[in-house]
């Protein structure tokens, strides 16, 4: 259990590093925020005076950038709906129960696989990363060691969960036949 909630840190910090430095190379306050905006509008508006708090708000929080911290839970969503993806094409092709199709059914079956997976989202991401602020005492144990490690961890992970996912999607294809007969038999 210890080496999943590491991995799934290691996943999380490095979509938290990668959007921060896209973001940062990208600054939209510097964008916004120059001598010649300023010049032709006045101080006292509101907007600049927004604009200043979130200036404050982000110096205080150097640690952590509230906004890429939201952002970053997709990366292992992402993750994980790959898996769940390759998870439900091996059912398939080793029971030849078209899935799919029992998903899309009816709106009943789409609203309940919706909500489960939701719920398949949500507890793993609360569970290693946000339950008592774990993610903060493994950001800042990474932040010590180099980024490069887990990066090659991340896009290994990330380009082994496509091949995975892609091979079941192929085995689909490859044993179509048997899933509609099964399909056309059952019912």
């Amino acid at each position: 259990m210890k080496r999943i909630e590491l991995f799934w840190n290691i996943l999380y910090y490095c979509t938290y590093t990668l959007l921060y430095s896209c973001f940062c190379a990208i600054d939209p306050h510097r964008l916004i925020d120059n001598k010649y905006t300023r010049k032709f509008y006045k101080k006292e508006n509101i907007f600049w005076q927004v604009l200043d708090y979130m200036k404050r708000t982000e110096e205080r929080e150097k640690d952590f950038s509230p906004f890429i911290l939201m952002e970053s839970i997709g990366g292992t969503c992402i993750f994980l709906i790959l898996l769940i993806f390759t998870f439900l094409n091996v059912i398939m092709v080793t029971t030849h129960i078209p899935l799919y199709s029992v998903v899309f059914r009816d709106v009943s079956n789409f609203i309940i696989s919706f909500l489960l997976l939701v719920l398949l989202l949500y507890v793993p991401n609360q569970v290693f990363l946000f339950r008592n602020d774990k993610y903060i005492s493994y950001f800042k144990q990474f932040r010590k060691e180099r980024t490069n490690k887990y990066l090659k961890c991340y896009f290994l992970s990330y380009i082994l969960a496509l091949i995975a996912c892609s091979f079941s999607f192929i085995l689909i294809e490859l044993t179509k036949d048997r899933i509609e007969y099964f399909a056309n038999n059952a019912g």
